[in-house]
């Protein structure tokens, strides 16, 4: 979670100014996590300071608790999910259901 806090939160402009690539949620992730849940990720994707593995596994954990409550995840939620994934890499929301799905997100640069 101190990492999180850590990063120097900046508007959107600023953000894809500094980024040499741009993350593209999939529809998914867009209806699963709520905008500021987005901004989150972007951050810490943007930021470089957190793996990108890691950032990736929380998005993928928050989609996968939006997908079985049937509600989007809110930037409290992915704190948590945050500081879980970081705390514990192995850290899972298990959904079976959602495992046969086929989702991927796209990098443009």
């Amino acid at each position: 979670m101190d990492n999180y806090n850590n990063l120097k939160l900046s508007s959107c402009k600023e953000l894809n100014a500094k980024a040499d690539t741009r993350r593209v949620f999939h529809h998914l992730e867009q209806r699963y996590l709520l905008p500021e849940a987005r901004f989150m990720a972007y951050s810490l994707l943007s930021s470089k300071s957190i793996p990108q593995n890691i950032t990736e596994n929380v998005i993928h954990q928050a989609l996968m608790l939006g997908f079985v409550n049937g509600e989007p995840v809110d930037e409290m939620t992915f704190r948590a999910l945050f500081e879980a994934v970081t705390l514990n890499p192995s850290f899972q929301v298990v959904s079976p259901m959602f495992s046969m799905m086929n989702y991927s997100s796209s990098w443009v640069s």
